[in-house]
């Protein structure tokens, strides 16, 4: 907005413009007058457009947050709205913060790896998704004949955190089942741990999709939470059999039938009874883990963590324990894969050792079978004797 300022030529007008960041990350501006707000104006926009019309100059004054914006608005336009945004806030969380203020003709292959050993003990997702953003925005910077040469490659990238995920034990199935009716959260951990939907197809879920007659869940759409909001996607799901029905098992029955409404309603809610969002699974499942610390150690003898991915592995397990063919449980769950399947399946202690009973009984019946054999010895064979060091 144009301001006056007093000269020794009286009132003038004043329109400041912002053209880049030097090292220290301090903004380059330069300040244009006239006595009226139109001329201050005309000369501001002279000046920008020498900026636009000299190629070498926009070159020199591009910034990498001016360019990791330009190639978000042009490069990143076609992905989904979920990874756009998981785009833009690493972009500027982590890419900005770090190399945000330097030009991009200077940034050079030690800037980037200081940048990456910032991600030392991050998860391996998060490594993997910053060095895709990083090497994605300096190729397309040389591709456009912005830089000459892509200071991103040829890096040694920080190992990373395997997120782990387990299946809940017999006594957290057992507290959840106890406690479904205490907090809204535990009946979305009941749909999850005993029909095996991803977080975003409980989210997605409609009391349409609850088929009490013939005894079945119908998945037909998932959810994607934003910032901005829920996002549902009908008959698209993470994997081409995601769309899939799953029987309705009797602990989990008197859970749905408790969910009333008209078929377009979500099944699972928040605690305002709309459509459950980014903040409201986070704030739900909080409470949830509060609630089962309360049950199961109230004394704050332990810590229960788990993640509601964590309920589908538990489901997965349960799968495995009731021996369900690998077939039939990549089917429920949803998988292309029956690889994928046994990665989310975990040896609960139950099956370890009936497995293990298993393995004993069959190597008592499998030598207990077999015909007694005497040792042979060979008539050239001369016993060891061990000698005694007093004859020695």
């Amino acid at each position: 907005m144009p301001t006056k300022k007093k000269s020794s030529a009286g009132k003038q007008y004043r329109i400041r413009v912002d053209y880049g960041m030097d090292k220290d990350g301090n903004r380059l501006r330069k300040n244009f007058y006239g006595k009226t707000e139109e001329e201050a104006k005309r000369r501001a926009e002279e000046f920008k457009a020498t900026l636009k019309d000299d190629p070498m100059l926009e070159k020199y004054n591009m910034f990498v947050y001016v360019w990791a914006q330009k190639w978000f608005e042009t490069y990143a336009v076609s992905c989904k709205e979920i990874t756009r945004q998981g785009y833009r806030e690493i972009i500027n969380t982590r890419i900005i913060p770090a190399i945000g203020h330097m030009p991009m003709k200077d940034v050079r292959h030690i800037d980037i790896a200081k940048l990456y050993n910032s991600l030392t003990g991050s998860s391996k997702s998060m490594i993997q998704k910053v060095t895709f953003l990083i090497n994605a925005i300096f190729r397309t910077a040389v591709e456009n004949d912005i830089i000459n040469k892509n200071p991103a490659l040829n890096h040694k990238k920080p190992v990373g955190t395997a997120g782990e995920r387990r299946a809940l034990t017999d006594e957290e199935t057992a507290a959840v089942k106890q406690n479904w009716v205490e907090h809204y959260s535990f009946q979305w951990a009941m749909i999850m741990m005993l029909a095996g939907l991803r977080p975003s197809e409980m989210v997605g879920l409609n009391i349409g999709d609850i088929d009490l007659e013939s005894n079945c869940i119908h998945i037909r759409r998932s959810a994607q939470l934003l910032n901005s909001g829920t996002i549902i996607n009908k008959d698209v799901g993470k994997t081409k059999k995601s769309i899939r029905d799953i029987p309705i098992f009797p602990e989990l029955r008197p859970v749905v039938e408790t969910i009333r409404g008209s078929r377009d309603a979500p099944a699972c809610t928040g605690a305002k009874g709309g459509r459950i969002t980014k903040s409201s699974l986070r704030k739900g499942w909080t409470q949830f883990r509060a609630r089962m610390n309360n049950i199961l150690y109230p004394d704050g003898s332990s810590q229960f963590y788990c993640t509601p991915d964590d309920m589908r592995h538990t489901f997965a397990t349960m799968l495995h324990d009731a021996d369900v063919d690998i077939k039939t449980a990549a089917e429920l769950m949803g998988h292309d894969d029956t690889y994928i399947t046994m990665l989310y399946t975990h040896l609960s202690k139950r099956k370890k050792s009936e497995s293990l009973e298993k393995l004993n009984m069959f190597i008592q019946e499998r030598f207990k079978s077999s015909p007694h054999v005497s040792p042979h010895v060979s008539p050239h064979h001369t016993p060891i004797v061990a000698e005694n060091p007093e004859n020695q």
